[in-house]
């Protein structure tokens, strides 16, 4: 359960020799009761708790619209304060000394505070006009259409796309980044090394129940909204020696998008349900089929990292299991064309 707690309450401060894990949740500081919103690069602390109460949804939306709308008039003007999340993307080192600089002003003190203890950053996304794509894609049926949308938004929320599009709308730095943009695309971007994967995964399922409830329940009366503080916006003092930095920053983030390849495969002959009804683990499976398809290939195994969960024990993580053994390299050899086992023999031998 360690890790559950750790996803709201935790952030990765950058570091020049090392990063440093910082947990809130400690009895010496409070818990804090604000999230951070990203709008148009710019950044303004949602509290959502006032006077003791919880806000509610609609009360939520409200302050969220009051945060976009704030956001796209102050946008391209001397009140955007915009872009210092482009230095969260930085070689740590050099994000650690760009956040030393920051951190000599009261103003910026502040604001990396609030960002540092907020219990998690919502991004509200630019539409993103994707059909930019560099490559010239011959679209051959709707399948291949929705694996090219689906790599699409996974680069989205994996980077924002560019510096023109939302690059600058996250802060890579802290645990759980929830990701939601104008044309309905919706996502999460987390820093890895508090929790596991599959602690997200169980998190996003429960998000999606809440949400099904929510929806079913009937109509209520809405709080009233009159007397909500307005968010407030973070201002930072950027320095000539900052703004440079900013500047190499979005460079080096767009050079690098540029470098990353990334396709998504959708395979629709069968799912998990077919290794179960063979009495198999669907990811024994799977990692036995990634050193068939190496070994076809390249005539040899390769390692590959297979996580074995260690969440059970007090503060366990994850531990490692190799798949290239010596059990998988005969099975493997049994399915080669010059083999003399028979289908029935490969079954056996693979079960």
């Amino acid at each position: 359960m360690e890790q559950y707690y750790r996803l709201f309450s935790s952030y990765r401060v950058p570091g020049i020799d090392q990063d440093k894990q910082v947990n809130s949740n400690n009895s010496l500081l409070v818990e804090p009761e604000h999230v951070i919103v990203i709008s148009r690069n710019q950044m303004f602390v949602l509290d959502v708790i006032v006077n003791f109460t919880r806000l509610s949804e609609d009360q939520l939306y409200h302050q969220l619209k009051r945060i976009k709308r704030q956001s796209e008039e102050d946008e391209n003007t001397s009140n955007g304060f915009a872009d210092v999340g482009f230095l969260t993307s930085l070689p740590r080192n050099e994000w650690a000394k760009a956040r030393l600089e920051l951190l000599r002003d009261s103003t910026n003190r502040d604001c990396i505070d609030m960002i540092e203890r907020c219990i998690f950053i919502v991004c509200l996304d630019k539409k993103v006009n994707h059909n930019s794509n560099k490559e010239n894609v011959i679209l051959e049926n709707e399948s291949e259409m929705s694996s090219i949308q689906m790599r699409d938004y996974v680069l989205q929320m994996l980077h924002g796309c560019s510096s023109e599009d939302n690059s600058g709308n996250r802060w890579f730095d802290k645990t759980m980044q929830f990701v939601i943009s104008e044309d309905g695309v919706c996502g999460l971007n987390y820093e890895h090394s508090i929790a596991e994967g599959i602690v997200v995964i169980q998190l996003s399922e429960h998000l999606f129940r809440y949400i099904e409830e929510k929806r079913k329940q009937k109509l209520y009366r809405m709080p009233s909204i009159c007397e909500l503080p307005v968010p407030r916006k973070l201002r930072w003092i950027v320095s000539e020696p900052i703004s440079a930095q900013i500047r190499e920053a979005k460079s080096s983030f767009d050079r690098r998008i540029d470098d990353l390849d990334l396709f998504v495969v959708k395979f629709e002959k069968f799912g998990r349900d077919f290794p179960k009804m063979i009495k198999t683990s669907p990811d024994s499976f799977i990692q036995v089929m990634l050193q068939f398809a190496y070994y076809r290939v390249h005539n040899c195994l390769v390692s590959t990292y297979e996580s074995a969960s260690t969440r059970r024990f007090r503060h366990g993580r994850v531990d490692n299991i190799r798949a290239n053994s010596c059990e998988a390299l005969a099975w493997i050899k049994s399915m080669q064309p010059n083999s003399t086992f028979t289908v029935i023999n490969n079954f056996d031998f693979f079960i």
